[in-house]
């Protein structure tokens, strides 16, 4: 956790790859933003950004 921000990391290439209690872990934390870090999957999925390695590491 960073400030308001939930960042959790997976070494998934794709939606399917990434197990489900990384998810369901993520739906507990009560914070305003949700981030996933994943090797090369990139999607929004209800309040849960995926965002791939490279990209992260550009924005921040």
């Amino acid at each position: 956790m960073i400030r308001d921000k939930a960042i959790q990391v997976s070494y998934a290439s794709g939606r399917d790859e990434i197990p489900r209690r990384e998810i369901e872990g993520l739906h507990k934390v009560r914070t305003k933003e949700k981030i996933m870090i994943t090797w090369d999957f990139e999607d929004r999925i209800e309040e849960i950004e995926f965002i791939p390695l490279w990209k992260f590491l550009l924005i921040n």
